[in-house]
């Protein structure tokens, strides 16, 4: 596992990365001032950190759900004011005791503000953990990792794996994704039926593309029926 100074030193981007994959409109405008703390959350976190006092390396003992939402407090202000260094301690000690969604959060974070293969490999740890424990956003940003090459070896089998779960817990651009490899046959065998099932369900949903995959994919299936149909035809019926 990542080491907790590591992990809670990238998360003071946190403010910035982790409300901007939640949504949160107010993130940009503050991008650059909070870029600005992580030389303070470094120092602040690698003295924490090395304290010597068990409550506060345990997050007061209150476990990983607790830390996690006493994170997500300091990150949003919605329940005391708005500190990224206390986030970022709290939701790495989170992530350090297994809460998937801490996990991601910390992943986004480095994804985000990757400047080295390091910190690209770090993401993807992140994600790995909380991927493990069923989280969708996590599967997603593996499969990504996966098919691109970013922090991994590229594997379009392990993506195509991770598109997998996470379309079957319903997330509607895994399910648009995976129906790509099944019309080209990366990583999985052609199977046009597949893909037209994923685009439907993906459409399904609304996604903004898939309605058009789908509605091509069922025009060559309908295309390849009817040739397999003539094929079938004897020449005296002809």
């Amino acid at each position: 596992m990542v080491s907790g100074v590591r992990a809670a030193s990238s998360a003071v981007i946190l403010f910035m990365g982790a409300l901007a994959v939640a949504g949160c409109a107010e993130v940009q405008p503050h991008a650059e001032a909070i870029k600005v703390q992580l030389d303070k959350a470094d120092t602040y976190l690698r003295n924490l950190l090395g304290t010597n006092d068990p409550a506060r390396l345990s997050g007061t003992g209150a476990g990983a759900e607790d830390d996690y939402r006493r994170g997500l407090g300091y990150l949003t202000g919605n329940s005391v004011p708005r500190d990224n260094e206390k986030a970022a301690h709290y939701l790495g000690l989170a992530a350090e005791h297994g809460h998937a969604e801490a996990q991601y959060l910390i992943g986004a974070a480095y994804s985000l503000d990757a400047k080295t293969s390091e910190d690209q490999a770090d993401a993807v740890r992140w994600f790995q953990q909380a991927a493990a424990q069923g989280h969708v956003q996590a599967q997603f940003r593996l499969a990504e990792a996966y098919l691109n090459g970013t922090g991994v070896p590229r594997d379009p089998l392990l993506a195509a794996t991770w598109f997998r779960r996470a379309a079957e817990q319903g997330d509607s651009e895994s399910q648009f994704i995976l129906g790509n490899p099944y019309v080209a046959g990366v990583g999985v065998g052609r199977d046009y039926d597949r893909a037209l099932n994923w685009y439907s369900q993906a459409a399904a949903q609304g996604h903004p593309d898939a309605g058009r995959y789908r509605d091509a994919m069922a025009k060559t299936l309908a295309q390849s029926d009817k040739m397999a149909a003539r094929s079938k035809v004897s020449p005296a019926a002809q």
